[in-house]
């Protein structure tokens, strides 16, 4: 109740405009001192002469100049020298604002007492409609609980059984009913659809050649 609701004012405030020290160190790795850049190092080549080159015999030193052989990568190039790492020994870990405790906060030791409500709320994830939740009883004594518990259900019991043998007697009349008048819709639908049909084929009926010869057409 101290952490997870603001009920109360937090214990603890962060420093208002708290700023880092200027000796504070919050550097954990650090150039080694010790270690020292080798001679030469900046003077070795990106890359160098490819030695298993050679001169093409077609090479016209008039005309195309003096040759010289590829240059390729150089093994022992390693980039801008770099002084290795190592842990800064005056390292204090990464600053925070400090806190400190809240001139406002005042403890109370009945905060876990709760005044009487009149609402109750529960969220429950139902694939069906129609649960009802009622007595409700909020209180911490176990035994006071279950005593109300057994009063009350022993009193509303059976009336609580009348009541839903009524609501299920009215929800069952109510569905076949519904049921009913589906099916009367359903029939008069048939009905419809089988006049129109009938209708239809009476005025697109192909007319059979025999309805219109006489003794005349027979003969032929």
């Amino acid at each position: 109740m101290y952490t997870d609701w603001d009920i109360l004012p937090p214990r603890k405030i962060k420093v208002k405009n708290a700023k880092k020290p200027e000796d504070w160190d919050d550097r954990e790795y650090i150039d080694d001192p010790n270690d020292v850049k080798p001679e030469g190092f900046d003077s070795i080549p990106r890359e160098i002469p490819d030695r298993k080159a050679k001169e093409p015999e077609d090479w016209d030193e008039e005309e195309n100049g003096l040759w010289e052989p590829p240059k390729i990568p150089n093994s022992a190039y390693k980039g801008p020298w770099k002084a290795k790492r190592i842990k800064n020994p005056n390292y204090k870990g990464k600053w925070k604002n400090p806190w400190i405790d809240n001139p406002e906060f005042e403890d109370d030791p009945d905060l876990y007492v709760l005044k009487s409500i009149k609402y109750a709320g529960i969220e429950v994830w139902q694939v069906k409609a129609g649960s009802i939740f009622d007595n409700i009883l909020i209180c911490d004594d176990p035994a006071y609980a279950r005593s109300i518990v057994d009063d009350y259900f022993a009193q509303h019991r059976e009336s609580e059984k009348e009541l839903f043998a009524e609501a299920e007697k009215e929800r069952k009349a109510r569905e076949d009913e519904e049921a009913r008048i589906a099916r009367e819709e359903g029939e008069r639908r048939r009905k419809e659809r089988d006049h129109r049909y009938g209708d239809r084929r009476r005025r697109y009926k192909r007319p059979n050649p025999r309805d219109y010869m006489d003794d005349y057409h027979d003969e032929l």
